[in-house]
């Protein structure tokens, strides 16, 4: 009897190991996800209001209605091997460190939906040469498109940008 007590205690045990491995597990992977963000696979998740896909060839597809997720210097879920970003009409704001140290972002599309760019989302995103901002874009948080130091900006002319400090800075080489 007392043999039988001890192997129901050790089968007990191990079931109860097991089941705490699995709940870390489930806890630790959502701790390290950004609150409000979800992403399922590699390749598609949420951002704010919007939604995100990440194709093979490294086209980020940004769509939805409303305000993309800000980031503070953390890495967005779609990392930074992006090559081109396509924000469809919908999507209201380009959030803050959007796309902050993409490197290898050579084409941004953004529609006339955009109001706003936010603090940094392109930040030293070197291989992007040329960007067309529409005549929606109302606000341009500082630093921009600082580390850009190749960029040329198609759509807003300098009149339209107020001398602010932040569009003084917006250009700023950091």
């Amino acid at each position: 009897m007392k043999r039988i007590a001890r192997k129901l205690t050790a089968l007990l045990l191990s079931a109860l190991m097991v089941g705490s491995v699995v709940t870390a597990g489930t806890a630790s992977a959502g701790a390290a996800a950004v609150a409000g963000e979800k992403s399922v696979g590699a390749s598609s998740g949420t951002t704010g209001d919007c939604t995100w896909t990440l194709d093979d060839n490294g086209v980020l597809t940004i769509s939805g209605e409303g305000a993309m997720g800000n980031y503070s210097e953390s890495v967005a879920p779609w990392g930074k091997g992006i090559t081109s970003a396509v924000i469809e009409n919908g999507v209201t704001v380009i959030g803050s460190y959007a796309f902050s140290g993409c490197k290898g972002l050579t084409g941004v599309t953004i529609p006339d939906s955009v109001t706003r760019i936010g603090e940094e989302a392109f930040r030293n995103c070197t291989g992007l040469t040329e960007i067309a901002i529409p005549e929606t874009v109302v606000f341009i948080q500082d630093n921009a498109f600082s580390g850009c130091n190749n960029v040329t900006i198609l759509g807003k002319t300098v009149p339209m940008l107020k001398p602010t400090r932040t569009q003084i800075s917006l250009f700023s080489k950091r």
